[in-house]
């Protein structure tokens, strides 16, 4: 019975359906809980989920259970996938060592090595400065004070009015006040966007931010599915370059680029977008940090889409999207 649940599951992972994959796995481990491939089979399902956590537990596991040397190689593979996703870089470094003991050239693991170190290294970078601002240094009293600096989204209320003077109680500003992740005064301009506009996607009107960062991006895909249509026009709306500026400041995430998938696909289903507009969209994507890792986890049904729906907005997109869809694997 655990054999058929695996074919099953097998069947289910090879349609991309990687929920059903892993819950098929994870019967026929109830079934047959000494089969370490099943284990394996299930943490591959569960990265394609993001599941990182789990994905660490379930190769712990089966490791456990003696596997055979192809298997136990796996397992430690995808536990390092795991572990650098939750940037647990020691414990990542130490599953991909582990599972070079059972083949020293394997060429997956040396990759995944590669785009470990890149990722430690953009992680160091981006907390660097918070390591300079928790060294207390002792300074001679010069006179000078020091103001603190704070990057916000919109004005705070005190100074939106200029006829009005603010009370000596809102003239303090505290240091925990945190600024609204998507909000922005700054409207989007239908008018100046880089693809033609569909006044049916418009009909209700939305305020998000003219050039956002990666935190106010993963806030807006996880938007209802009744805003969901007014995001992915938003998104269709921001050209490559602004795109490009904020993947250069931090770590692209692979939730968002899928969102980012589907706003381009309703885009083509809506006739609002242009076919060189999406490739210099997915150029933007692929020269990202971590890319090469990330797309790893990137719908591939999403993208298999888009490139029909190159062809039914200009033959000649085919040929000329060739070179950027190979980056993607498709």
């Amino acid at each position: 019975m655990s054999d058929i649940l695996k074919a099953k599951g097998n069947e289910a992972f090879s349609s991309k359906d990687y929920t059903v994959a892993a819950e098929l796995y994870g019967h026929a481990i109830t079934l047959n809980p000494a089969d370490a491939v099943l284990y394996s089979n299930k943490a591959m399902a569960l990265i394609k989920l993001s599941s990182w956590k789990e994905c660490v537990e379930t190769c712990d596991t089966g490791l456990s259970n003696s596997p055979d040397k192809k298997t136990k190689l796996k397992l430690f593979w995808r536990r390092g996938i795991a572990y650098t996703q939750l940037n647990d870089f020691k414990n990542a470094r130490d599953s991909y060592e582990q599972a070079l003991h059972n083949e020293a050239n394997n060429s997956s693991v040396l990759k995944s090595i590669d785009e470990l170190n890149a990722q430690e290294s953009q992680f160091k970078r981006s907390h660097s400065i918070e390591e300079i601002k928790s060294e207390k240094k002792p300074k001679k009293d010069n006179g000078l004070k020091n103001i603190p600096i704070y990057e916000v989204d919109q004005l705070p209320e005190e100074f939106r009015d200029s006829s009005s003077k603010p009370s000596k109680k809102s003239t303090t500003t505290k240091q925990t006040t945190q600024p609204q992740p998507v909000q922005s005064q700054i409207q989007v301009n239908p008018h100046s966007a880089q693809i033609p506009v569909s006044t049916n996607i418009l009909s209700k009107p939305s305020n998000y931010p003219e050039k956002p960062t990666i935190h106010q991006l993963l806030t807006i895909s996880k938007c209802s599915v009744d805003e969901r249509p007014f995001a992915y026009r938003y998104l269709s709306s921001l050209s490559p370059e602004v795109y490009k500026a904020i993947f250069s400041g931090g770590s692209i995430e692979s939730s968002i680029v899928n969102f980012i998938l589907d706003s381009i696909i309703f885009s083509i289903d809506a006739g609002c977008i242009t076919w060189d507009y999406i490739v210099s969209l997915l150029n933007t994507l692929s020269s990202a940090p971590r890319f090469s890792l990330i797309s790893m986890f990137c719908d591939k049904q999403k993208l298999f889409k888009i490139k029909e729906g190159l062809v039914t907005l200009d033959a000649a997109a085919n040929i000329k999207s060739k070179e950027v869809l190979q980056k993607w694997n498709i």
